[in-house]
């Protein structure tokens, strides 16, 4: 009987044991599973931004060298006008 008993308690001790381990393994798994996925989201924001920040400094600059480049179109007109007048 008490043969009986003790493996009776050594079984439900081992079977505890075994999920204690188990729900460990999966805590751990779950934990890692998730800083994957904030890692990925957070470098995929990141590139978003990024591209977004690139495109904003590009169109500022496009416009500026614009600009620029009517401003001297401009001053060549505006003398060759005066040329033009002048004589």
């Amino acid at each position: 009987m008490q043969t009986v008993i003790g493996t009776d308690i050594e079984a439900v001790i081992g079977s505890e044991i075994e999920a204690l381990i188990v729900n460990e393994i999966e805590a751990v798994i779950e934990s890692e599973i998730q800083a994957v996925i904030v890692s990925e989201i957070e470098a995929v924001i990141g590139s978003e931004i990024e591209a977004v920040i690139e495109s904003e400094i590009e169109a500022v600059i496009g416009s500026e060298i614009e600009a620029v480049i009517v401003s001297d179109i401009e001053a060549v007109i505006r003398s060759e006008i005066k040329a033009v007048i002048g004589s």
